[in-house]
């Protein structure tokens, strides 16, 4: 799991907001890739085929000038 720099919740404490991005397109015009570089923050030039269903993961903080919250995101890489 990656999670963004800044005040994160617990392990054991949930997200104030959860949300399932579905990304979904041709075959071979990018999707794993622009997946991994907004995950991962890393970019590879090299093809590499989704096989069914990839889910990846991240939390992200959200500004909030009251109260700070977090967001969960679960990005499903679909077979184009």
């Amino acid at each position: 799991m990656y999670k963004t720099e800044g005040p994160q919740k617990e392990e054991n404490e949930q997200a104030d907001y959860n949300f399932k991005l579905i990304v979904v397109g041709n075959m071979k015009v990018g999707k794993t890739s622009i997946s991994k570089r907004f995950i991962e923050d890393t970019f590879s030039s090299e093809k590499e085929r989704t096989k069914l269903v990839q889910i990846m993961h991240k939390t992200v903080n959200l500004d909030e000038t009251d109260e700070p919250r977090t967001a969960d995101l679960h990005i499903w890489d679909t077979l184009g």
